[in-house]
């Protein structure tokens, strides 16, 4: 009879502690580091959907940070891209940044200086298997904070038809041959991703 009530207690005292550090885990303080702005420039062809994009982020501590980054790329109708380039931007220079492919996107260290910024620039190019093209923007909400700042231009061919937009925007310029779309978020926290369909 004591051995059980000694296991009970045992079982007892392991399952408070699990439940413990899950609502520890679900309460954890936010982070100092904060993904703050981003740019964007989506140029669609009927092949190709090729993503430029800048961004920032800041470090609210005064002791330097680093964590692990995942960059994701959209492949359900693509393929992982042929093309990537990464740089951080330090004083106007463009210094490459070492990064790991994984099989849906890729990783790097992610260094912010005490009370500082670090900016860093990254080009891909995938090829399309259908008539959409995806930029991942709600990886955002993985930070617990709405984006300062983000600019998105789209740019497509202006002959494809029934053009369907996610977020719409507005159309800035179309000179016949292409169409230049421009999407603006300021504190906003995305809850569904850049996405573009058309028809030829």
């Amino acid at each position: 009879m004591a051995g059980k009530s000694s296991r009970f207690k045992l079982t007892l005292v392991a399952t408070l502690v699990i439940y413990a550090a899950a609502w520890a885990l679900t309460d954890l303080p936010p982070s100092p580091l904060r993904f703050t702005d981003e740019r964007i420039v989506m140029t669609v062809t009927d092949r190709n959907c090729d993503i430029n994009g800048w961004y920032k982020f800041r470090n609210v501590s005064p002791f330097p940070r680093s964590t692990r980054f995942f960059y994701p790329f959209p492949l359900h109708d693509a393929d992982y891209p042929d093309l990537i380039e990464a740089f951080w931007l330090q004083g106007g220079a463009k210094k490459p940044l070492e990064f790991k492919k994984l099989s849906d996107g890729i990783s790097y260290r992610l260094k912010v200086p005490g009370s500082g910024e670090t900016q860093f620039v990254i080009h891909y190019r995938q090829k399309l298997h259908a008539k959409r093209a995806v930029y991942i923007v709600t990886t955002t909400q993985s930070w617990r904070r709405p984006l300062d700042s983000a600019i998105f231009e789209i740019h497509h061919p202006a002959h494809w038809e029934n053009v369907r937009y996610t977020y719409p925007g507005k159309v800035m310029k179309s000179d016949g041959q292409s169409v230049f779309r421009l999407i603006e978020w300021h504190h906003y926290m995305p809850r569904k991703e850049i996405e573009m369909t058309w028809r030829d």
